[in-house]
């Protein structure tokens, strides 16, 4: 066997480990593909052929860019999801840098590939590039609007619906299931608390809408939300997932909001 031959089947892989990896991973060549080529579209003197062109030199780049172990597009994908945008900039520049190389090797004629046809394919690369870091602003300001949804909804949850009709509910002589005054804050403390640090991480007070739902009678929408509420803490439990909250308040704020359930859907009925 012949060292250039032997050096393509090596070489050829290495390649095929690495789109297993992708498939694994879920990774597309290019990244966002759909969207980036819908994006191309939009951009201005850039004609249809010109996008036909940078799909090929994509490809081409990556055929030819292979570093045993570190794949961009892998790299990229997990950096991006983890939103450590820093690593994604460092990344980019990886990858050109790369690519900027094989132009000066090229022009060494140390390989069949033309300056020419490698300097095009980092174009197509910094055209998707430029379409990453407009990905990656995009995710900075959703995740910005987010957290300011998230504060809004927190300070609205520092307030209960009903809190002291609640309490007194619950302490109440008329009630089977009574219970002291010290319980009855505690279940109240811990619906608020739940509701801030859990349920608020969607950027709502969900349980705002209960006076919306009791004044149309709409048993079926407080069902509905409570019974997610309820499935939310029962998943968190399940997965002993702490991230919020102990397990042991996530069982006890999961008590007192079953409660809080019972004393709503009470209402419906009276009022």
């Amino acid at each position: 066997m012949s060292k250039g031959f032997a050096d393509f089947l090596i070489v050829s892989a290495r390649l095929l480990d690495r789109e297993i990896e992708r498939e694994l991973e879920g990774v597309e060549m290019p990244l966002f593909k759909e969207e980036f080529y819908e994006w191309l579209k939009t951009q201005e003197n850039l004609s249809e052929g010109s996008i036909v062109n940078y799909k090929r030199w994509l490809e081409n780049a990556d055929e030819l860019i292979y570093v045993n172990g570190k794949d961009f597009y892998t790299l990229f994908k997990k950096s991006f999801y983890e939103c450590d945008y820093a690593t994604c900039d460092e990344l980019i520049r990886w990858y050109d840098g790369l690519l900027t190389e094989e132009i000066e090797q090229a022009k060494k004629k140390i390989f069949d590939e033309t300056p020419e046809a490698i300097s095009n394919w980092r174009s197509a690369f910094r055209k998707h590039a430029d379409f990453l870091s407009l990905c990656m602003a995009n995710a900075i300001d959703e995740a910005k609007k987010m957290n300011e949804r998230i504060q809004k909804s927190r300070e609205s949850a520092s307030t209960l619906f009903l809190e002291n009709r609640f309490f007194g509910w619950l302490i109440s002589p008329d009630n089977l299931n009574k219970v002291v005054p010290d319980t009855a804050e505690s279940y109240v403390s811990l619906i608020k608390s739940v509701n801030k640090k859990l349920f608020c991480k969607t950027g709502y007070d969900i349980l705002a809408m209960l006076p919306v739902f009791i004044k149309a009678r709409n048993t079926a929408k407080i069902n509905e939300m409570f019974d997610a509420l309820d499935g939310k803490l029962t998943e968190r439990i399940k997965e002993m997932n702490e991230t919020e909250m102990s397990l042991r308040q996530l069982e006890n704020s999961r008590s007192a909001l079953r409660r809080y359930s019972e004393f709503i859907k009470s209402l419906t009925v009276t009022e």
